[in-house]
């Protein structure tokens, strides 16, 4: 009898888990260069948000980089990302940053520094839900700065850098990143959605 009760709670109530995959296509001069594959799970209110990503790019030499994330959301507030950026194979930068309590500790490259207060939006959350009025900020998990977002039409959003005047183009159709247009110091790379399962 207990076994049958346990059973019919938990088929009742399950514990809750959705996942969504979006798989992009990184182009670079209308040229397609590389693929990027992120995948959200959300489990009992923790979100969990996986983006690796590979391009071969050719400025005069040709190099490959890869890049990996893992971040984790409770009840949308920033627990923990790490970031791994790879080079032809060899790690180019990592950054690793944690929720302590009531401040972040940031580690990038060897370097040790804290980030007061809570981190409500990341770059993570760009992937799977369009920014609303309340996101004035937003999180650089690579880069480890706090970056400005700006709606500058219906669906779509640019991302500055606070040191530069570099900008990033996000685009979104029901509420999914459909393409990123991505301001680097010498070239844009063109991100665009290739297929999601929802």
């Amino acid at each position: 009898m207990k076994t049958f009760i346990i059973l019919a709670i938990s088929t009742l109530f399950p514990f809750y888990t959705m996942g969504q995959t979006a798989k992009y296509i990184i182009s670079l001069k209308g040229f397609e260069v590389g693929n990027q594959t992120v995948t959200q799970i959300v489990n009992n209110g923790i979100t969990t948000v996986e983006v690796s990503s590979k391009a071969t790019v050719k400025l005069g030499f040709t190099y490959t980089v890869s890049y990996h994330q893992l971040a984790h959301y409770d009840n949308q507030r920033l627990i923990e990302s790490r970031v791994t950026i790879k080079k032809n194979d060899e790690i180019y930068s990592t950054s690793h940053t944690k929720w302590t309590g009531d401040h972040y500790r940031v580690m990038q490259d060897g370097k040790s520094f804290q980030i007061p207060g809570e981190l409500h939006f990341a770059t993570t959350r760009l992937y799977f839900q369009e920014p609303s009025t309340e996101h004035q900020r937003i999180y650089s998990e690579a880069d480890c700065v706090i970056k400005l977002l700006e709606k500058s039409a219906a669906h779509t959003y640019w991302v500055s850098e606070p040191q530069t005047n570099r900008k990033s183009k996000y685009t979104y159709k029901n509420g999914i990143l459909q393409e990123a247009i991505v301001d680097h110091a010498l070239i844009d790379f063109v991100t665009k959605l290739h297929s999601y399962t929802p």
